[in-house]
């Protein structure tokens, strides 16, 4: 049986990397798939991905998981939209 001092490490713990994006009204934005997760922080998106156009409110997430396409997002209407990933 091992003691404390000679059990091994096995996988260590990673800082999640974080990015905030604030967009305001008129501007759209394309994002690449990495599987990374769009969470919004304030105001409404509308993502359009894969044919497929979302509506986001503050709180909610979406898994962008790798894809053919670019996710596209913008404000959904006149507020400025706050949006952040996380790996």
């Amino acid at each position: 049986m091992a003691t404390p001092e000679q059990k091994r490490v096995t996988h260590t713990m990673e800082p999640i990397s974080q990015s905030t994006i604030e967009l305001m009204k008129g501007y759209v934005r394309t994002e690449k798939r990495e599987s990374q997760v769009l969470r919004i922080v304030s105001g409404t998106a509308w993502v359009s991905m894969d044919g497929e156009d979302l509506i986001l409110n503050p709180g909610e997430e979406l898994k962008l998981s790798h894809g053919k396409h670019h996710a596209v997002v913008s404000p959904a209407n006149n507020q400025p939209l706050v949006y952040e990933f996380e790996d």
